[in-house]
């Protein structure tokens, strides 16, 4: 078997705004309709959730895992 590997870089903003690298992605993947939004909202709240996390952080000296992830 012979495996075939893309490299997809996708960017998403810190407010969530995903950039067309992830629509990209989807088409390359072939998902399409209720899967893409449904797939897309989850990327886009865990970088808001991220993004969040990071803010709080910001300040410390050691960033630990938090228990609720």
């Amino acid at each position: 078997m012979e495996w075939r590997v893309w490299l997809y870089p996708v960017e998403i903003g810190a407010r969530g705004f995903p950039a067309q690298s992830l629509w990209r992605m989807f088409s390359a993947l072939g998902i399409e309709g209720a899967d893409r939004k449904r797939a897309a909202g989850k990327l886009i709240l865990t970088a808001d959730r991220t993004s969040i996390w990071l803010c709080m952080k910001r300040e410390e000296r050691s960033w630990k895992p938090t228990a609720n992830t």
